[in-house]
């Protein structure tokens, strides 16, 4: 492992929460060019609000967040975010290219139309996803894989240093959770990803280090789990079953 690569994310000793109930817990977190992180943990332990702390959406506590060295709220340019909620009405009146380009929205002006390079770079990420040939089907009648592919490309479409994928394969069948995730091993060799989920056993075979959360981080810079840190994550002991792939066994409590 190479400990020189450029620093992108830093948190330092982040606490956050909402009316008074504590959401993180003096969390220090570094993520470095390239890297592919999991974060997994319960449902309620912070996973998203982490991410919405290194998009600049939610201000910490206390603790210091820098991304690329400066505050979250003027690089969001250079950060794509894929979040979890995720839903179209059939008659949404929009098409999978109109979709994408909102993603350029953050370089352009007020009530002007996108521009040639904005509709460009919109195909460009279509086509990384594998998606070109459907740019003008309304978004509303895709099957719920290739919507994610396009939500994909439309962070992708302001061509970001850093990715935040929010529960990215949830609810998707196992064949199209393997075409998202051999889309983000392509995407790694030119970004970090940030990958939030709470399916050990999957996001084990693919990233590259894995950090536990329920609002304190339990992290150490490798692929390996803890089976501690996992106890202390999920408040119940765990045993770790590796046969091909890793996966969680809860003992009774």
């Amino acid at each position: 492992m190479n400990n020189n690569k450029e620093e992108i994310v830093k948190l330092n000793h982040i606490w956050a929460g909402y009316q008074g109930i504590p959401a993180l817990e003096d969390v220090t977190l570094s993520i470095k060019k390239n890297d592919f992180l999991g974060i997994i943990g319960p449902n309620g332990g912070g996973k998203t609000t982490l991410l919405k702390i290194i998009l600049g959406i939610i201000r910490p506590l206390k603790g210091e967040v820098t991304i690329f060295g400066k505050p979250p709220q003027k690089i969001r340019k250079q950060i794509g975010y894929v979040p979890q909620t995720r839903h179209f009405p059939r008659n949404f009146p929009a098409n999978v290219l109109e979709v994408t380009l909102m993603g350029r929205l953050c370089y352009s002006r007020l009530f002007t139309n996108y521009s040639k390079t904005d509709i460009q770079i919109a195909e460009e990420k279509l086509q990384l996803v594998g998606l070109k040939e459907i740019s003008y089907r309304p978004i509303g009648e895709l099957s719920e894989g290739q919507k994610q592919r396009v939500f994909i490309a439309r962070a992708l479409a302001s061509e970001p240093k850093l990715l935040l994928l929010d529960e990215p394969t949830a609810s998707l069948d196992t064949c199209i959770q393997q075409d998202i995730y051999e889309i983000l091993k392509n995407l790694k060799k030119n970004m970090a990803i940030v990958l939030v989920s709470h399916d050990i056993g999957v996001i084990s075979s693919h990233v590259d280090k894995i950090a536990c959360l329920n609002k304190k981080l339990f992290y150490h810079h490798k692929k390996e789990i803890n089976t501690k840190d996992l106890e202390a994550a999920y408040k119940c002991p765990v045993d770790i079953i590796a046969h091909g792939v890793p996966h969680r066994v809860m003992k009774q409590h």
